[in-house]
């Protein structure tokens, strides 16, 4: 799959992971998950790094979803995602970190693009995994992650619409975070 100007996903996915420098990581991760996630249907970037009142916290993107029959229907208007570029699988003190950054906002569901994936099992509620299903019970805030080898398998976005369905419907009815 490519991006709209022509960019091959899998190519620039390995150049932002052998990136050295941190906030460029961050960055280049950003720039792509905004790219990327306007090529559903539907699905529009109205900000980045949004921080609260105080400046403690901040959302990377935000987008506006247009709710489109061959979008994201089933997603809110407004969906927030989180983008990590680290080398190790995201720990459990950082999916909390979004959760509280969403809870602040009121939102309920939002994205989180790690490429390095999330730690744990959902079995495990020590780990990341468990923790989103630990969330999702306790406060009432649903994660769907996204890992660097998902973004690859996709090769069009309907795939990836259907994935993130996937995790939806496995978060919500079965309690387990895919």
């Amino acid at each position: 799959m490519t991006l709209a100007d022509g960019t091959p996903v899998d190519d620039l996915l390995k150049v932002m992971m052998l990136e050295k420098d941190s906030p460029k990581k961050g960055k280049m991760l950003e720039d792509f998950v905004c790219d990327f996630f306007q090529l559903i249907p539907g699905l529009k970037v109205i900000d980045r790094n949004i921080f609260n009142s105080n400046s403690a916290q901040e959302i990377d993107v935000v987008f506006w979803n247009d709710r489109c029959a061959n979008g994201l229907p089933f997603l809110e208007s407004l969906v927030f995602m989180e983008c990590k570029n680290i080398h190790d699988s995201l720990p459990a003190r950082d999916v909390g970190w979004f959760v509280d950054k969403l809870a602040h906002k009121a939102q309920k569901l939002g994205v989180l693009v790690s490429l390095s994936g999330i730690s744990g099992k959902a079995e495990n509620s020590s780990y990341g995994r468990g923790m989103i299903v630990d969330y999702m019970k306790t406060r009432g805030v649903r994660l769907l992650t996204l890992d660097k080898e998902e973004i690859i398998a996709a090769n069009e976005m309907y795939n990836i619409v259907q994935t993130l369905k996937k995790k939806l419907l496995s978060l919500t009815l079965y309690e387990t975070s895919l």
